[in-house]
């Protein structure tokens, strides 16, 4: 089994900590369900296009 990596174990650990489903995140994101449950296991990451972006509203989500 693969390894995750840094950006998944951390999205996971916040979203356990902040009690955030990926429904959530998701609509929050407004981003498709299934790409949340692909990085999670780290499966897929934000494009390097959109990862900052994804992660400034990633950082605002859990705020709220």
């Amino acid at each position: 089994m693969k390894e995750k990596n840094r950006f998944s174990n951390l999205l996971e650990y916040l979203m356990d900590t902040c009690d955030i489903k990926n429904l959530t995140l998701a609509k929050d994101l407004q981003y498709d369900v299934s790409y949340i449950s692909k990085w999670v296991p780290g499966s897929l990451m934000p494009t390097e296009k959109t990862h900052e972006k994804v992660l400034l509203d990633i950082s605002r989500s859990f705020v709220r």
